[in-house]
């Protein structure tokens, strides 16, 4: 039935814009490489956003061919829209009171919390990433080695590698079939996973410092001090939460990074039993059940505490 859905939104239209959330992970930016490049095979005309903030670890993805840049988006005529890995249209780059955002939208995603916000909807909230759905929706005989790596790399990303709990014997297979293709799959992983820029390796190293232990959970800082002492741009942030991730007696790992003056990054993730989302979700934000974050407005200390008391309540009604 999702197959027909899609095959059904593509035959209905000529062109498409597609995008995915702003500042695209592997799984976001892999998955609107690879829809792109099929529908250009199928003989549709279609291009995805390329917004600014493109993580530096991911720019070898960039499949210049079919790019749009985000200052060309009010220039541009399409029919219709893919909207890829993003829960709702306000994590897109696209602007609220844009025109375009009257056109058909086919929203393809696993989050739980989508908000179904497209005329077609394909959610399996079950799917990895959305790199594996896409999989399942495209006819497999206009695959090619392009096609293939880009879904690859959606994978790897949303996996960590093949490590989280999202990793299943169906998974491993598409993955396995992808391979056959024969692109450099140990270049994609490399790079995804174990890449990171001298700067942001000495950040790292200073934020280990600020490390916390608590009962059941652990949790890293980094206020506005460190971020401007090492001038790191957006995309060059290394994941901070995998340092602090699976420490004895812990469940949850969170981070809490002052991207700008009175703002935080917050990411959360934990190991079952534990459903981190239910604590994105209660302040504001949201995600997967082991793998979830938001972002706060107000005092770096105030947030971080009131964050923890939450925590620490949640897990002490947990039987763990």
């Amino acid at each position: 039935m999702k197959r027909n859905d899609f095959n059904s939104f593509i035959d209905e239209y000529d062109s498409f814009l597609v995008c995915s959330h702003e500042t695209p992970d592997a799984d976001a930016l892999g998955s609107s490489i690879a829809l792109t490049i099929y529908l250009n095979k199928i003989g549709k005309n279609a291009k995805y956003l390329l917004t600014d903030e493109i993580p530096i670890n991911l720019e070898f993805l960039i499949y210049e061919k079919y790019a749009l840049r985000k200052e060309d988006l009010i220039k541009s005529n399409y029919q219709a829209i893919f909207v890829l890995d993003s829960s709702n249209l306000r994590r897109t780059p696209l602007n609220p009171e844009s025109k375009i955002l009257n056109l058909p939208i086919c929203n393809i995603d696993h989050h739980p919390d989508n908000s179904s916000f497209g005329k077609t909807n394909i959610l399996n909230f079950k799917a990895s990433s959305t790199g594996e759905i896409l999989h399942d929706l495209m006819d497999l005989t206009y695959m090619n080695i392009e096609i293939a790596k880009q879904l690859f790399a959606a994978i790897v990303g949303d996996t960590g590698g093949f490590k989280h709990s999202n990793t299943s014997s169906k998974i491993m297979k598409v993955a396995a079939d992808l391979m056959e293709y024969n692109f450099d799959s140990y270049e994609i992983k490399s790079k995804i996973l174990d890449f990171r820029t001298k700067k942001a390796f000495s950040l790292v190293s200073d934020a280990i410092t600020n490390v916390k232990i608590f009962d059941k959970f652990v949790i890293m800082t980094v206020n506005r001090e460190i971020i401007k002492k090492y001038n790191l741009s957006p995309t060059e942030y290394p994941e901070l939460v995998n340092y602090i991730r699976g420490i004895e007696g812990t469940y949850v790992a969170i981070v809490f990074t002052e991207v700008y003056d009175k703002n935080v990054k917050i990411s959360l993730r934990s190991i079952p039993p534990v459903d981190i989302s239910k604590v994105a979700r209660h302040f504001g934000g949201g995600g997967h059940k082991y793998a979830s974050g938001c972002q706060l407005n107000g005092d770096f200390d105030l947030i971080i505490k009131q964050v923890c008391d939450y925590t620490k309540q949640y897990l002490e009604g947990l039987e763990l």
